[in-house]
């Protein structure tokens, strides 16, 4: 399993619904697609690492037609995963790939307010 599937697999599993399509991308080119697919009876190793819940387990498989070694040469290239509408970008220089959503609806603050009575 190459490192860019095991780590979408972590960001999408617990939101993902059944058949929701994400494209794998640089700024210039897409390179290839995915679709979430709930599978309740599997557990992966990751999910038994992240304590994840097999009811909210979504997997997917990657169509691409070329082979997986051939993303290899977009090794330099900066990457991104749209999925469900959104935007992330994947930062690599980490020792776990990071992924920052571009997208600025999921940017907010949060205030409290306390009220004299």
């Amino acid at each position: 399993m190459n490192w860019y599937t095991e780590e979408i697999e972590i960001l999408i599993r617990k939101k993902a619904r059944p058949n929701s399509l994400g494209i794998i991308q640089t700024e210039y080119e897409s390179l290839g697609q995915f679709h979430s697919s709930v599978d309740p009876l599997t557990l992966t190793q990751s999910q038994q690492k992240y304590g994840m819940e097999s009811q909210s387990t979504t997997e997917f498989s990657i169509a691409y037609h070329q082979t997986i070694h051939d993303l290899a040469i977009i090794q330099k290239k900066q990457l991104f995963i749209r999925f469900e509408g959104l935007l992330y970008r994947v930062d690599r220089s980490l020792y776990y790939p990071t992924f920052y959503c571009l997208d600025a609806c999921l940017s907010f603050s949060s205030t409290r307010i306390d009220e004299d009575v």
